[in-house]
């Protein structure tokens, strides 16, 4: 939790800073603890491809693999997808607990029909795999504390940052990698790293 802590009071930093270059006169927001901000992420509320909730606190005991999507993207997020497939295809052979969660950037667009349509389109298991959709606003939340950053465009697609984000079997922070490549045995190895430390 140490690590993750760090983590969010960096990106939280980070967010404040720039929001006060842009805006000097900007209200100063309630100031609370690195842990009530850390509980708080736990707890966001998401749905599921299947049109369930759940929360990153649900999957406490495995490692969870978070990245960043939206299923009517044409360029990085089918390809960001193809390299989690592949990684869970290399899991699949072995006993190792994870989960991968990849929220969408466009929750008004991306109804849980659209995201198991987007699932079932890369054959994933769909049992370790959720793809997520929810409230804007609760979307948003995870999107800033994480540090993803995105930008519009002219047209329906979105500019965003590529990054994967790996939480320990108790919800904190452990690692993270940038870029739409993922060397597959590197994460995989990270997340067997991860198992072995829940057993002790």
């Amino acid at each position: 939790m140490k690590q993750l802590n760090s983590y969010i009071l960096f990106s939280l930093l980070i967010s404040f800073t720039a929001a006060s270059a842009t805006s000097p006169s900007m209200e100063v927001p309630e100031i609370i603890s690195v842990e009530q901000h850390a509980k708080q992420l736990s707890s966001l509320k998401m749905v599921g491809q299947d049109g369930e909730p759940f929360q990153l606190s649900d999957f406490e005991g495995q490692p969870v693999l978070i990245n960043f999507m939206f299923s009517h993207c044409a360029t990085a997020c089918p390809m960001q997808t193809a390299h989690l497939k592949a990684i869970q295809n290399k899991l699949a052979n072995t006993n190792l607990n994870y989960q991968f969660v990849s929220v969408s950037l466009t929750p008004k667009k991306d109804t849980p029909e659209k995201l198991s349509a987007f699932a079932k389109r890369f054959a994933v298991d769909e049992s370790r795999w959720r793809f997520a959709t929810g409230d804007v606003e609760q979307i948003e939340k995870l999107k800033l504390s994480l540090g993803v950053r995105t930008k519009d465009t002219d047209s329906d697609q979105l500019d965003h940052e590529i990054k994967y984000l790996l939480l320990d079997h108790t919800g904190s922070f452990s690692t993270g990698y940038n870029g739409v490549k993922l060397n597959p045995d590197r994460v995989f190895s990270d997340i067997q790293q991860l198992n072995y430390l829940a057993r002790l």
